[in-house]
């Protein structure tokens, strides 16, 4: 994926987290779960990468400096696969739907599509557009990132805007 999106401006005490009880040096509340560090932030800027091929998402230390969030899995990019699994509704992002199954059931590279209102995905019959299934391949991140850092709701996503230029 390319690089991460950060904001410009540096944490703010305006930026501190409501009802936040740690005021740590580091501005993070620490909690270890089942081996995983996770974060509670005081300031939360996220960005996300949406990649053709691997997404990822970090968020802005108070030093200013990103640090990549790592997915359920532990990996630093998640790849950018959905796989419709045919027995039940569900469906697999990352490396889970990459190695998991019928190639006929993952989808992948879509947003070399975006910029296409007529391409779908048909899938048991049912219609996916590109967006929709960057929307699930984004959902993904933002649960596992919720996991770590907290519910957050502002973030910066970068798509590159007209891949017909490339």
């Amino acid at each position: 994926a390319g690089g991460i999106c950060a904001p410009y401006r540096r944490k703010q005490t305006s930026d501190l987290a409501e009802g936040s009880r740690d005021h740590a040096d580091d501005g993070h509340h620490r909690r270890e779960v089942a081996g995983v560090t996770s974060v509670r932030l005081m300031s939360k800027h996220i960005g996300i990468d949406l990649g053709t091929s691997t997404s990822g998402l970090a968020y802005l230390r108070p030093d200013g400096n990103p640090e990549i969030v790592p997915n359920a899995d532990g990996e630093r990019l998640t790849p950018s696969v959905v796989y419709f699994d045919g027995n039940e509704e569900i469906k697999l992002v990352g490396s889970a739907a990459r190695d998991g199954g019928d190639p006929d059931r993952t989808v992948f590279g879509v947003k070399r599509r975006m910029d296409d209102p007529d391409f779908v995905v048909t899938i048991d019959g049912e219609k996916w557009t590109p967006t929709e299934i960057s929307a699930i391949i984004l959902a993904k991140l933002k649960r596992d990132c919720s996991a770590i850092l907290g519910d957050f709701e502002d973030v910066v996503i970068t798509v590159p805007a007209n891949f017909n230029e490339l």
